[in-house]
């Protein structure tokens, strides 16, 4: 990603933050002042909140117009009649920030010790183990005299754990549980619409504690696991598809549209999704994420599907009958 593109995605996320915090109906005079701060700090801020705010507009809504946050200059009374239109967050659930086929609050990453944007990042740790963060994911790590914490707050990380001379634990705590490495190379995946954390190990095992009981269980290599925050544990074989953002690609095997276009939407700016009367048309192939324009027209050419493109943030599949030979 070049330094136009970076600093694009990071504006519409901290814009999509700020829209979901004055969106929330406990937001104050002074967040709808931060906000107009922030806006006015950058014309990138400002463009990319215009955008978003037309984008608004054209599907019917008016929640989200580019003088929300000036509400606050003209006295708290005013703010509060604002919290009041925007008590309902429907605008949100549209540009996909809640609701169906969209993205969780971006707030997690936004407060992350590190996270990623459209673009996967290789982190060294002061141990010596190495971390790959996939793409729009978040982790928070503590390390100190006691221990060696990667915890994943959303998305995915691929672990190379280094032994420790000073003998500290290493340990991977996602919201479902615990997991302890045993001197291995492994992915966890938890992303915010998930009900449960997957975890496939390519070498040694690592040790998987659920966060409200159940039984310690240990999983070797080549194998991989689902599970809760309860205890159930599903064991199954390491999934290729769960680990190929690693080599920059989507793998696919039969695989739902919807589903794969979920996994895409992470490397393409802004909301990406389908109708649902195309949802369960089946996908098979591996897909380069580098360009994730060019998955898009493939996928138009395979299936009866064609792309519709509101504006550069706002892109679905939907049926096109003309190319269902």
């Amino acid at each position: 990603m070049n330094t136009v593109d970076e600093r694009e995605e990071v504006a519409l996320e901290q814009a999509l933050g700020w829209m979901v915090r004055l969106s929330s109906g406990s937001a104050d005079a002074l967040a709808f002042e931060d906000c107009l701060r922030w806006r006015r700090s950058d014309p990138l801020h400002e463009r990319i909140w215009q955008r978003l705010a037309a984008i608004d507009r054209e599907l019917g809504n008016d929640r989200l117009d580019a003088g929300a946050a000036n509400a606050a200059l003209i006295g708290m009374e005013r703010a509060r009649k604002r919290r009041m239109l925007l008590k309902g967050g429907a605008a949100l659930a549209l540009l996909g920030v809640v609701g169906n086929g969209g993205s969780p609050s971006p707030w997690p990453r936004l407060w992350a010790d590190q996270r990623t944007g459209r673009v996967p990042r290789a982190l060294s740790l002061p141990d010596g183990s190495r971390l790959m963060l996939g793409p729009r994911s978040a982790i928070d790590l503590r390390f100190d005299d006691r221990r060696r914490q990667v915890r994943l707050l959303d998305g995915a990380v691929m672990v190379e754990t280094a032994v420790d001379p000073r003998g500290r634990p290493f340990e991977v705590i996602s919201q479902d549980g615990d997991l302890r490495p045993l001197g291995t190379r492994f992915w966890v995946t938890r992303w915010g619409d998930d009900s449960k954390t997957r975890l496939d190990v390519e070498e040694g095992a690592v040790e998987v504690s659920a966060r409200f009981g159940g039984e310690r269980r240990v999983i070797e290599a080549g194998q991989g696991a689902r599970f809760d925050a309860f205890g159930a544990l599903s064991l199954e074989a390491l999934d290729p598809q769960a680990i190929a953002w690693t080599a920059g690609r989507i793998e696919a095997q039969d695989r739902r549209l919807d589903e794969f276009l979920r996994e895409l939407a992470r490397y393409h700016p802004g909301h990406l999704g389908c109708d649902a009367d195309v949802a369960e048309f089946r996908l098979t192939g591996s897909f380069p994420v580098s360009d994730p324009e060019r998955v898009l027209e493939a996928i138009a050419r395979a299936l009866p599907v064609k792309v519709e493109r509101l504006t550069r943030y706002w892109t679905r599949l939907v049926a096109d009958p003309s190319n269902a030979g």
